[in-house]
């Protein structure tokens, strides 16, 4: 993900929070010694991103998409579960795939062919 893509993102998420944290207004301080941030910052553009597709860069997988989904939580508007899913049949849902067989202790056994859910 490109560095202005995710100060957009980090601007947003930021900006949904309690302005008057203290804790917050320091990480905002040091976020802006990045000017794009500063910029993105003094814009106040806030939107709302429940759903999309994440990358992932793993140092020793590789790039894995996840499509993701944020809920809010009924009577807890500060609370929210997201989730990150991978189609099996993707190359991202194989990775996963070949990391359960390790943690199983399957590596020796043939992959298992994998099919999209239908």
């Amino acid at each position: 993900m490109a560095p202005v893509t995710t100060n957009r993102a980090c601007s947003g998420l930021v900006r949904r929070q309690d302005p008057d944290d203290p804790v917050l207004g320091s990480l905002v301080a040091d976020l802006s010694a990045d000017p794009d941030f500063a910029r993105l910052w003094e814009e106040h553009r806030v939107a709302e991103k429940t759903f999309g597709v994440k990358l992932l860069r793993h140092p020793e997988l590789g790039d894995l998409d996840f499509a993701y989904e944020t809920l809010a939580l009924p009577g807890e508007p500060d609370l929210l579960v997201v989730m990150y899913t991978a189609d099996p049949a993707s190359p991202t849902g194989r990775v996963l795939a070949r990391l359960w067989q390790a943690h199983r202790g399957d590596l020796d056994k043939p992959e298992v062919p994998v099919t999209a859910a239908g």
